[in-house]
């Protein structure tokens, strides 16, 4: 078991440089950018009481640990899978807990956490449900592939936070971070691409922009009930509703330009997560807030020509 366990160390910290390495040379931003947003959390995490940072630590646990797609892998190679994923999670958890220990000296809040986020590793992850590809949500999502794929596999996530934003329309925070949450995990639906043909058949002239456009014209669509239940409630604060729907428009774009920027034929991924969840940061940090834009155009323009190198012809 310590041996596999170092081994799967190995492997994450090669997994984190090559996420890393797709970065390029944004890591001279992202890198400064990253360290101010966990000095962030870590003066949040500092001021909270020993419990409440606990539980927040525990939900953000449960979160990835519901999402997990390698407990079959684990299983294969005759491991004991809760003991694996609860050293994985206290490691992490360290680059948390250690430095708001020293920032508050409380091994109230230290002991807590790692309690209750080891408990997490016990517990059962989200299994693909056979209804739901029973569903056809073609009509629905007028054959936007991405999006049918995607919501069959998260849905259990997404319609309660869905549910939530309508519910708690009445409060300001409510139907934001309803919209930011979801955005979250649609941003995940543009990692699977497209196999080679299909591609090719869907190709045509500004192919980048008109995708994006239809696809963020959907992302409208379904809030259609949120923005006018916020707009009703609070209509003097507009301007929160169009940040965060102009700010959805922005990285649904960059999550899109980045799958084409990393397309090769056979793959079938293009892992996103780490530049995706790296342009978040600018929405904690205002004044790095035109970076995201500034993305935007050489994703668009390294997409542009990894499809044009793929298919000359294809006259898009």
């Amino acid at each position: 078991m310590s041996a596999f366990l170092f081994n799967l160390f190995l492997i994450r910290l090669k997994q984190a440089g090559r996420a890393l390495g797709g970065v390029g040379w944004l890591l001279v931003l992202a890198l400064p950018m990253a360290g101010i947003f966990l000095f962030v959390i870590w003066d949040k995490l500092a001021g909270m009481q020993a419990w409440e940072s606990a539980a927040l630590l525990a939900l953000v646990f449960f979160f990835l640990h519901w999402q997990r797609k390698d407990i079959n892998f684990l299983k294969k190679c005759d491991q004991v899978v809760p003991l694996v994923l609860l050293f994985e999670y206290q490691m992490v958890l360290l680059t948390l807990s250690l430095p708001v220990y020293l920032l508050n000296s409380s091994g109230e809040a230290l002991l807590w956490s790692h309690l209750s986020v080891a408990l997490i590793a016990f517990l059962p992850t989200r299994r693909e449900s056979s209804y739901t590809r029973a569903i056809n949500l073609s009509l629905l999502f007028n054959n936007k592939l991405e999006w049918i794929s995607g919501v069959r596999r998260h849905w259990p996530t997404l319609l309660p936070l869905y549910l939530a934003g309508l519910f708690l329309s009445a409060f300001i925070p409510g139907t934001l971070l309803s919209i930011v949450f979801i955005l979250l995990i649609v941003l995940s639906f543009y990692d699977e691409l497209e196999n080679r043909m299909l591609l090719e058949n869907a190709l045509q002239p500004h192919f980048l922009w008109k995708k994006w456009i239809r696809h963020y014209r959907l992302f409208l669509t379904i809030f259609l009930p949120h923005i006018g239940l916020y707009l009703f409630f609070h209509a003097r604060y507009w301007y929160f509703l169009v940040f965060i729907l102009a700010v959805s428009g922005i990285f649904l774009a960059c999550a899109i330009f980045y799958k084409y920027s990393a397309y090769l034929p056979g793959r079938r991924q293009a892992n996103s997560q780490t530049p995706i969840s790296l342009l978040f940061l600018t929405l904690i940090i205002p004044f790095l807030a035109p970076l995201s834009l500034i993305v935007l155009f050489i994703l668009h323009r390294k997409a542009k020509r990894r499809l044009h190198y793929f298919f000359p012809h294809a006259g898009y």
